[in-house]
C-alpha cells in the first residue's frame, strides 16, 4: 500500500487497549500525525470489530481497583489526563458524498483524516473522522470541542464521540468489504 506522505506534521498519543475492557492496557506511545494516518490507512481484515484492539487519543492516567491494585491507564472519564485527537463517529449517513463535502468546507483549513469503520456498507455508509489538535485539551474540552465541530459540520454524529474516554476500534475491515479513507494535509 501506498505511503501517505504530509508536508504538516505534529506529535499525537495514542493509548492502546487489548480490548473494550477499561482495564486492558497495551501501550502508550507519542506518534508523529503522519505515522499514525498511515497506520490508520491499513486495516486488516477479520470478522472481529475488535480484533486489533482500540485506541484513545490522548492520555489517561493510572486507577485503582477496590482492593488498591494499581490499574495501569484505567480507562474512564476521571481519568483522563488530555485529549489530544478529535474523534468523531458518523454511523447513520444518508450521502457520504455530502458528508465528505461538509467536512472539508468545514475543515478546509486544518488537519483530518476519515477512513470507513468496520460496518461500512455501500448502502448504509459509516465513517470515522480524525482531526489532531495543536494543543492538549482536558476531558471538559474535549466535550465541548466535539458538540462543536459536530454541530459545525452539520451531520448526525454518534454521540458516544463526545465522551472524553471513549476508546475506538483500529481499522478492521470485513472480507469483501471496501475501505475509504481522504486525508487533509494542513497546519
Amino acid at each position: 500500500m501506498n505511503e501517505i506522505k504530509l508536508e504538516y506534521d505534529t506529535h499525537v498519543s495514542v493509548v492502546h487497549y487489548e480490548s473494550l475492557d477499561s482495564r486492558s492496557f497495551k501501550s502508550f506511545s507519542k506518534p508523529e500525525w503522519s505515522k499514525l494516518v498511515n497506520k490508520l490507512s491499513v486495516p486488516i481484515e477479520a470478522n472481529y470489530k475488535y480484533a486489533r484492539g482500540v485506541a484513545v487519543y490522548g492520555d489517561i492516567k493510572d486507577g485503582a481497583n477496590d482492593h488498591g491494585e494499581t490499574i495501569k491507564k484505567h480507562r474512564n472519564d476521571v481519568n483522563v489526563i488530555y485529549r489530544d485527537v478529535i474523534v468523531l463517529d458518523y454511523d447513520e449517513i444518508n450521502d457520504l458524498k455530502q458528508l465528505h463535502e461538509a467536512i472539508s468546507s468545514v475543515l478546509s483549513s486544518v488537519a483530518w483524516y476519515w477512513h470507513t469503520s468496520f460496518s461500512h456498507t455501500t448502502e448504509q455508509a459509516r465513517i470515522r473522522l480524525y482531526i489532531p489538535l495543536n494543543e492538549r485539551i482536558s476531558a471538559d474540552d474535549y466535550r465541548k470541542y466535539t458538540k462543536v465541530l459536530a454541530n459545525k459540520i452539520g451531520h448526525k454524529v454518534d454521540e458516544g464521540s463526545y465522551q472524553p474516554s471513549r476508546c475506538f476500534a483500529l481499522p478492521v475491515i470485513q472480507k469483501g468489504h471496501i475501505f475509504i479513507k481522504r486525508v487533509n494535509d494542513c497546519p
